[in-house]
């Protein structure tokens, strides 16, 4: 059960920082449909609430640059 919280915690974080859904939204998204304990999850895993997490990370998180040139990428499955 820890694992998939943390699953779920980690899943949330991502989906705060890279995309503009309701935090209520997000909770169900990642399989916490219940907004209170979502947010009991979410910051008894980060020690901040889910809105402040977004606050504080989103507007610093990582823009991936393109890739050098001479760089190539493998399709998805390739391999």
């Amino acid at each position: 059960m820890a694992y998939l919280a943390r699953l779920r915690a980690e899943h949330a974080a991502t989906l705060l920082l890279h995309s503009d859904q309701p935090v209520t939204c997000i909770g169900q998204a990642v399989g916490w449909p219940d907004q209170n304990y979502f947010a009991r999850r979410f910051k008894a895993h980060y020690g901040l609430s889910a809105t402040s997490y977004r606050a504080r990370f989103a507007t610093g998180a990582i823009h991936l640059a393109p890739a050098p040139a001479g760089w190539t990428t493998r399709a998805a499955g390739a391999g």
